[in-house]
C-alpha cells in the first residue's frame, strides 16, 4: 500500500527583482547589523536531553527524503521535493498577421518535458473608470487561433473575466474556452462557458458580459464590476508543438457606448498598458555529474528570446505546509544543513544570472529568512539586508562564491544565526534553492546539487516544549492533531521538561491522535526511545492505545500499549501488531525501546526502509475513556560495543599448558554476539574465538615455552556489529609462562680404585621446561664441583677425603626457573691402616705426586624426557 504524498507546486511565479546589497563573508559568517535584534518572546523551558536509551545520544539525523536525488517522479523531477520551473511563454506584438491597423498581439506557449506553460495577456479594465455589471457591458475583440496541436492532451486557449464586489471583497470568474477538448465543471464562483471558434482565421469574439454574469450568478449587485480580462494560451508538459493565438482590437463598452479600454486597444504602441508573463525554459533533472551515489540534480534556466527570463527552484517543506510544523533549534547542532553544489554559466556571462539557497522560519510575531548566494554573474554583492518589527531577511556569500564549474560543500548550523539575532521559538518551515537567468538571448544559469541533508531531531519537537503558538483548535501546534484541546492538550505531568502531550478519548469521540512526518532512514541499529504513560485504559467495549509507524513505501507497524479484550487487531500484508512489555500497565512512565529494523524485518522482510510518519493514538468506544501521556519521543542508534565486565584466568599456565580464561561482557541495548582474544609473544597478533558458556564466554590460548611473556587483549561484538576492545588502557593484559616442575637428576655410575681410592662418578639430569642451569656435587658434605656448561667434568683429589668407613655423594641439579632436585649415593671404603697413617702424615707432601694422578671424574649426561602431564 504505497502512500507517498507529493507536494508539487507547478505555478508560474513572477520574479520581483530589487536592488540589494549583501553582507560579505570570508572565513566566517558576518552579520549585517552590529546590534542583535531584540525579540521579547524568549523561552526558558526547553530541556535538552543528551543521553537516551542504553546511554546512547539521542538521534539527530537527516530528515530529507531522497537527499541524494537517486529517485525521480515520472517527469524526471526529484522525488520528495517541491520544485518548479519556467516554460516557454512569449507575448509580443507582430505585424505579419493582424486584424486591423499595423499590429496584433501574439501569445505563444510551449511546455517542457516537466512542466506546462501558460502564456497570458491581461488588462485591468477598471483601471480608469469602473465598468459596473449593471451598465450592460459588452466585450468585443478579434481572435486568430494559429495552432493548438495538443488539444487532446491539455492544450487550451481561453480567456476569463474577473468580477469584483467591493463591499464583500468577493471575486467571481467566468471562463470562455475558445479551443479545448474538455470544459471544466462549474464550481462556486467559477463558471465555464464553451465559446469555441475556428482556427486559422480571424474570428469576432463578442460577449454580453452582463447577461453572462447574471445567468451564472443571478442579478448583479450595483457595486459589482468587471475588473480584469486574461487571455491564455496553455501548453501541456511534453507537448508536440506551440499553442498560439493572435488577438486584436479590444473594446469593453457600456450601454452608452463608452469604451473602458481607452488606450492601445489595437496594440499599435506595442504592449503598453497590457500585462504578460514572458518566460524562458528551465528544468530540474538528474545528472550523472555527482559527488555521491549515482546522480545529482541539475537546475538549468535558459533564455531563448529577448524579453524572456527564466528560473527554477527546488524546495523542501518540513511540515506539509502546516505553518507550525517546522524544526527548531535551541542548542548548537540541533538544526544543520549540508549539501554539495556546483555553479556555472555554460554560455558565458550575461546581464543577470545567479543562484541562492534560503531557509525560512517564523514564530507568532516574526518572520526570519536567511539567504546564501552560491553564484552571481557579477561576483559581487547584489542583495541588501532587510529588517522590521515583523521580520528579517539577511544575505550572505557562501564559501566558494565566485568560483565556477567546481564542486563545493555548503554547511551551516542555524543555531549560530538564531542565537546571534536573539530570535527564539522559531519554527523553520522550509528551505530551498533558486536560480535565475535574465532576458538576454542565450543567457544560461546552471546549478548542480547533491547530498542535500537537513539534520535535526526527527520528530521536530520530541519533548513537546514548543507551546508558544497553541490555540484551542490547534492545541499542540508542533504536531498534527486530530481533535481540539478537549481531547488533546499539554499537561505538566511530564517525563522531562515542562510539558507532555495528553491524548484522551472520551464521550464517544472515537480516535484521538497526534502525528509527525519523519522521513527517517531505518538502519539496523535504530531504536525507539519513547516515553509514555497510560492514565486510563478501560475495559468493556473496544478501547486501545498504540504507537503507529508508517513506512514510506508501504507497510505499518503498531506497538500496542494497552487495549480491552475487544480490540480486534490482526496482522495483514501491510499491518503488523506488536504487543509491548508492560502491556496494559497504567499510572507510571514507561520507556518503549525497540529495535525498529528487527521489527520491520520480522513484519515485512529485509529492505531499505524509511519511516514516513509516526502516530500516537488512543480510542474509546461509547462512554469509556482511554488516556495516554506522551513525552520525549526520541530515537537512538546503538553505536556502542559491549563492555567487559570481568576476565578471570582459570589457571597459571606452565610451559606445557594452554591458558584458560572466563570472560563476562554486557551490551547496552542488544546481546553480545562474539568475543575474540588476541595474543602475541612477538610482533604478530593471533586470536582465538571464545565460546559461549551460559552467561559467560570461555577462551583458550595455546601453550608457549617457558620464559615467554604473553600479551593479550579482548575484542567484543554485539548483534549489530558494534565492537569494543578491552586492552588494559592500551597497556594490554599479560601473563608469564612458568616452570614449576623440578628437574630430574640421577647418579648413574661410580667407579672406585681399591688401591688409591680413585673414583669416577657419572650423573644424568634433565628438565623439559626451563632446561638445566647447573649441577652441584657434594662429597661427604663438602662441595667439590659446580658445573654450569657442558661437558660437565669434575676433577678433585678424592684421596684427601678417603677415610675408613663411608663416603656420601650428593648431586643437586637446578633448572633456569630455580627449581632443584637431588640424587644421593653412599659408598663403603676400606683402606689398609698403614696406608691411612701414611697418607695422613705425608699426604700433603706427596699427594700431588701420588694422588695427583688419581682424579674423580663426573660426567653429566643431559637426558630429554617430557614429564607426565
Amino acid at each position: 500500500m504505497k502512500r507517498k504524498k507529493t507536494f508539487m507546486i507547478i505555478l508560474g511565479l513572477l520574479l520581483v527583482l530589487q536592488p540589494l546589497l549583501m553582507t560579505n563573508l570570508s572565513n566566517a559568517y558576518q552579520f549585517a547589523d552590529s546590534t542583535p535584534l531584540e525579540i521579547t518572546n524568549s523561552v526558558s523551558n526547553i530541556v535538552k536531553k543528551d543521553i537516551g536509551a542504553g546511554g546512547e545520544e539521542q538521534l539527530i539525523a537527516n530528515v530529507i527524503h531522497n537527499s541524494g536525488f537517486e529517485d525521480t517522479y515520472s517527469n524526471g523531477g526529484p522525488e520528495g521535493f517541491n520544485y518548479g520551473s519556467s516554460a516557454f511563454q512569449y507575448v509580443n506584438t507582430i505585424d505579419s498577421e493582424k486584424y486591423a491597423g499595423t499590429y496584433s498581439c501574439d501569445i505563444q506557449s510551449y511546455g517542457t518535458s516537466q512542466f506546462s506553460a501558460n502564456a497570458y495577456l491581461s488588462r485591468q479594465i477598471s483601471a480608469i473608470n469602473t465598468p459596473y455589471v449593471v451598465e450592460d457591458i459588452d466585450l468585443d475583440f478579434w481572435a486568430y487561433i494559429v495552432q493548438n496541436p495538443d488539444i487532446s492532451n491539455g492544450g487550451n486557449i481561453f480567456f476569463y473575466l474577473q468580477f469584483y464586489h467591493q463591499p464583500s471583497s468577493t471575486s467571481y470568474y467566468i471562463y470562455y474556452y475558445l479551443s479545448t477538448s474538455s470544459i471544466p465543471v462549474d464550481s462556486g464562483n467559477n463558471v465555464f462557458i464553451n465559446a469555441s471558434i475556428p482556427s486559422l482565421s480571424w474570428e469576432n469574439v463578442h460577449r454580453d458580459v452582463t447577461l453572462d454574469f447574471e445567468t451564472a450568478f443571478g442579478p448583479a449587485n450595483p457595486q459589482t464590476y468587471l475588473n480584469y480580462i486574461y487571455v491564455y494560451a496553455s501548453s501541456p508538459s511534453d507537448p508536440t508543438g506551440l499553442t498560439e493565438i493572435l488577438v486584436d482590437d479590444f473594446s469593453a463598452e457600456n450601454s452608452t457606448g463608452y469604451n473602458f479600454i481607452t488606450t492601445n486597444e489595437g496594440f499599435e504602441t506595442g504592449t503598453t498598458d497590457w500585462y504578460y508573463n514572458n518566460r524562458g525554459i528551465s528544468s530540474v533533472l538528474q545528472t550523472t555529474d555527482h559527488t555521491e551515489g549515482t546522480y545529482a540534480i541539475n537546475m538549468t534556466a535558459y533564455t531563448p528570446l529577448p524579453t524572456l527570463d527564466a528560473y527554477t527552484y527546488l524546495e523542501s517543506y518540513f511540515g506539509d505546509w502546516n505553518p507550525d510544523m517546522g524544526y527548531y533549534t535551541h542548542n548548537p547542532g540541533e538544526l544543520t544543513i549540508d549539501f554539495d553544489w556546483k555553479y556555472s554559466e555554460p554560455n558565458g556571462a550575461f546581464d543577470n544570472q545567479y543562484a541562492r539557497f534560503y531557509i525560512y522560519g517564523h514564530n507568532e510575531t516574526y518572520d526570519f529568512e536567511l539567504h546564501w548566494m552560491l553564484g552571481d554573474v557579477t561576483d559581487a554583492h547584489r542583495y541588501s539586508n532587510y529588517s522590521s518589527s515583523g521580520g528579517r531577511d539577511t544575505y550572505y556569500l557562501a564559501d566558494g562564491f565566485g568560483e565556477r564549474d567546481v564542486w563545493h560543500s555548503f554547511s551551516v548550523d542555524i543555531f549560530e544565526f538564531t542565537s546571534a539575532f536573539n530570535i527564539n521559538n522559531m519554527a523553520f518551515m522550509y528551505c530551498g534553492i533558486r536560480i535565475y537567468t535574465g532576458n538576454d538571448i542565450g543567457s544560461t544559469t546552471q546549478l548542480l546539487v547533491d547530498n542535500f541533508q537537513l539534520k535535526t531531531y526527527p520528530t521536530g519537537d520530541p519533548s513537546f516544549e514548543e507551546d508558544w503558538n497553541a490555540i484551542p483548535s490547534d492545541p499542540i501546534p508542533s504536531w498534527y492533531g486530530s481533535s481540539s484541546d478537549e481531547y488533546i492538550n499539554y499537561t505538566p505531568d511530564a517525563h522531562s521538561g515542562d510539558n507532555a502531550a495528553n491524548l484522551t478519548a472520551h464521550s464517544g469521540t472515537g480516535n484521538v491522535n497526534i502525528f509527525r512526518y519523519l522521513n527517517l532512514a531505518v538502519t539496523q541499529n535504530l531504536y525507539t526511545d519513547f516515553w509514555y504513560k497510560l492514565d486510563s485504559i478501560e475495559s468493556g467495549l473496544n478501547t486501545y492505545a498504540y504507537i503507529n509507524i508508517e513506512l514510506y513505501d508501504g507497510g505499518e507497524i503498531y506497538y500496542v500499549l494497552g487495549s480491552s479484550s475487544n480490540f480486534g487487531a490482526s496482522n495483514s500484508t501491510y499491518d503488523v501488531y506488536f504487543w509491548v512489555d508492560n502491556f496494559n500497565q497504567t499510572g507510571e512512565w514507561l520507556n518503549l525501546v525497540r529495535n525498529i529494523y528487527d521489527d520491520i524485518e520480522a513484519a515485512f522482510g529485509p529492505g531499505d526502509w524509511e519511516i514516513y510518519d509516526i502516530r500516537f493514538q488512543v480510542y474509546a468506544q461509547g462512554g469509556l475513556v482511554t488516556s495516554m501521556l506522551v513525552d520525549d519521543v526520541y530515537f537512538v542508534l546503538d553505536s556502542t560495543g559491549p563492555q567487559l565486565v570481568s576476565q578471570l584466568p582459570l589457571n597459571t599456565p606452565t610451559y606445557y599448558q594452554d591458558a584458560l580464561f572466563e570472560m563476562m561482557a554486557t551490551d547496552n541495548l542488544c546481546r553480545v554476539s562474539n568475543i575474540r582474544v588476541y595474543y602475541r609473544t612477538d610482533v604478530t597478533w593471533n586470536y582465538v574465538t571464545a565460546t559461549p558458556a551460559g552467561m559467560s564466554f570461555l577462551a583458550t590460548i595455546p601453550a608457549f615455552d617457558w620464559g615467554n611473556e604473553v600479551e593479550y587483549y579482548i575484542q567484543m561484538w554485539d548483534m549489530l556489529g558494534n565492537t569494543n576492545i578491552a586492552d588494559n588502557g592500551g597497556s594490554y593484559y599479560s601473563y608469564s609462562i612458568v616452570d614449576n616442575i623440578n628437574p630430574t637428576v640421577e647418579i648413574l655410575n661410580v667407579n672406585t680404585s681399591s688401591k688409591l681410592g680413585i673414583e669416577s662418578v657419572e650423573i644424568g639430569a634433565s628438565d623439559y621446561g626451563s632446561d638445566i642451569a647447573y649441577i652441584l656435587l657434594y662429597d661427604t658434605g663438602e662441595l667439590v664441583g659446580n658445573i654450569t656448561a657442558e661437558p660437565y667434568n669434575f676433577v678433585y683429589d678424592s684421596s684427601i677425603k678417603q677415610v675408613d668407613g663411608q663416603r656420601h655423594l650428593i648431586a643437586e641439579a637446578f633448572d633456569n626457573a630455580g627449581n632443584s632436585e637431588v640424587a644421593e649415593m653412599v659408598l663403603g671404603v676400606n683402606l689398609p691402616s698403614g696406608f691411612v697413617s701414611f697418607f695422613q702424615s705425608w699426604g700433603t707432601l706427596i699427594g700431588a705426586a701420588i694422588v695427583g694422578t688419581a682424579w674423580v671424574t663426573v660426567v653429566l649426561i643431559k637426558v630429554f624426557k617430557k614429564p607426565k602431564t
